[in-house]
């Protein structure tokens, strides 16, 4: 797992899509995603009525629910060969969780990101969709789930059958499994409607290297912060942290991407 650097996010007032609208009236265009939570884009209406759908109902309280199976069930669906699937109130609860289960104590450090060109392999890995056909080696994944509510809930995905002491799933807010269920299913109808073909666009930038819609910096670390910098003066807000990766927008026109061909386009 890289150890990343921070920069600076504008401050928005407005999402809608793959789009932020800055304080200052500006527009950007969104790679960043929330490292991938939003993928889906940002203020998904369908997401949103499920939440309005269950916050009519009260259902707020973490008190046990309908919700915890199906989202189970739905995370079983999205990603083949699970096991089983827990929840968590918390990544860090998840993390616990994912410790008991390999007898050793795990941190943020020992999570490998497939979306990077040498994640490594180890005990617990992220997944990320589109990224289907790669070797997920590790017997624990954190599934990558669009939707971006803090503090949202942690999905722990076993490969192999969890120990006795690994914890069960936490009593988690119907309001946030109800929403995390929806956004799974949008997410499988998202995948199968993807114009991937748009990904190779980004092929002739010799500033990235591309794992499906996965971008990664071929860079020096010393160089990000002055180009995340120029990015967003030019209308495109990177992911904060080197060497990302950064995620290709579900949507965007030649005139948002105009900068990146006049600036970085190979050869």
């Amino acid at each position: 797992m890289y150890k990343p650097s921070h920069a600076q996010i504008p401050a928005y007032r407005r999402a809608r899509g793959y789009r932020l609208y800055g304080d200052s009236g500006k527009r950007f265009l969104d790679f960043y995603q929330d490292g991938g939570h939003a993928i889906l884009g940002h203020g998904q209406p369908r997401i949103v009525l499920e939440m309005k759908k269950t916050l009519s109902r009260g259902q707020i309280a973490p008190y046990p629910s309908r919700y915890a199976l199906q989202t189970a069930g739905a995370v079983r669906k999205l990603i083949p060969g699970v096991l089983e699937v827990r929840i968590y109130t918390s990544e860090e609860r998840a993390l616990y969780a994912a410790g008991r289960h390999v007898r050793t104590t795990l941190t943020q450090a020992d999570i490998c990101d497939p979306g990077l060109p040498e994640s490594g392999a180890g005990k617990l890995s992220l997944w990320r969709p589109f990224l289907e056909g790669e070797a997920f080696d590790a017997p624990l994944l954190l599934p990558v789930l669009p939707l971006s509510v803090p503090p949202g809930p942690a999905v722990l995905a076993f490969r192999e059958k969890p120990g006795e002491e690994v914890p069960q799933s936490d009593d988690c807010s119907p309001l946030s499994l109800a929403a995390l269920k929806k956004s799974v299913f949008e997410l499988l109808r998202y995948i199968e409607g993807c114009e991937r073909s748009r990904w190779v666009y980004f092929d002739s930038f010799s500033i990235w290297s591309r794992k499906g819609p996965y971008l990664t910096l071929n860079m020096e670390e010393a160089g990000f912060a002055p180009l995340f910098n120029e990015m967003l003066e030019n209308g495109i807000l990177l992911a904060p942290r080197y060497p990302g990766p950064s995620i290709i927008p579900g949507e965007f026109t030649p005139g948002e991407v105009s900068y990146l061909k006049k600036r970085f386009a190979a050869g």
